[in-house]
This record gives structure tokens, sequence and C-alpha cells, in this order.
């Protein structure tokens, strides 16, 4: 119980409960809410530490050795719905040129890409190009069903002692 280990946990905690609720997802297969808590855990190192080794270079920097880039690391929004193009081969097919997905964040190699949660078949597929689309009531419906195929029937978080921090249930309404 060490003071600044718990509020590390609560600033991922509270990163992670802004992320969701800016979706219109009210529950979220297994996959993508590993992803959510990843990503976040991972953004706070974009930034220099207040009090850290470095007032000016970012833990990520340091460790990575490469600079922080809009294009490639936070230009698409996490849980966006996207086109994740295909690239069969022979071209001149039938087969679909994009599988439908929910973005769950970019390749940490070097040669870039994206990872995706296929709503198919509830995957993590790895891809080049990606396209944004808005998010339509099927694609909601969709990743509440594979939620509940993964036992998931709200996002809902609560502290050790049973205190809900986040109910998607509930997100936006006032309780009396």
């Amino acid at each position: 119980h060490v003071p600044i280990v718990e509020r590390s946990i609560r600033t991922v905690k509270e990163c992670c409960c802004a992320t969701i609720h800016g979706n219109p997802f009210c529950a979220l297969p297994r996959e993508l809410t590993k992803s959510v808590i990843q990503e976040c855990t991972r953004k706070l190192n974009y930034f220099p530490a207040k009090g850290g080794c470095s007032a000016y270079y970012s833990p990520r920097e340091i460790l990575h050795e490469t600079k922080l880039d809009y294009k490639t690391q936070c230009s698409v929004p996490q849980l966006a719905y996207v086109l994740a193009h295909d690239e069969p081969h022979p071209t001149n097919t039938t087969e679909p040129r994009a599988l439908d997905g929910i973005y769950m964040r970019p390749m940490s190699n070097a040669q870039g890409g994206h990872e995706i949660l296929h709503l198919v078949t509830n995957r993590i597929i790895h891809r080049r190009n990606i396209t944004i689309v808005p998010i339509t009531p099927a694609v909601i419906q969709a990743v509440k069903a594979l939620a509940l195929r993964d036992g998931v029937a709200s996002f809902k978080m609560e502290t050790k002692h049973g205190v809900v921090l986040y109910d998607a249930a509930t997100a936006g309404v006032q309780q009396t």
C-alpha cells in the first residue's frame, strides 16, 4: 500500500475510463479491454515525467531512442471502427478487399502497421493500411455480441473496496 503506486494505478484506471467513456460501446470483448489498458499505460510514457530523469525527453524516447511520431502513433483513435485493407494475391479475385474491425493500437515494430480486432472472427489481425469509417448501430451490436460471447455484459470498473469507478450501463446518467 504505497501511496505513489496507488496513485499511478488510479491514473491508469482514469485513463481507461476516459477512453471507454468516449465510445458508444456498453461492453467490450476481453481482447479490447486488455488493449485499452495496455495503450493507456503505454501512452503515459509519451510525455516527460514531472521530477523524472529528463525534463525534455519522455521515457519512451529515452528507451526506444526515437521521437514520437503523431502520424504513426496517435492519428487513429483507439476503439475506432476501421476497414483493414487486405492485400490478396492474386489481386484479380472476388475476395473482399477490406475487413471490418475495431482499432486496437499501432504496431510497435519498425515496419509500422496496425492491430485490429476482426469483428467476424474475434481475432487480432495485423494490417499495413486502414481506413477510419463512422460507427454504425450494426457495429455497436456486433461488439456487444462479441462481449457477451466472452461473458462480459457491461464494462464496470471497481476499486478493491467495491466502490464503482465506472459503469457503462449508467455512464452519463445522474443517479439519485
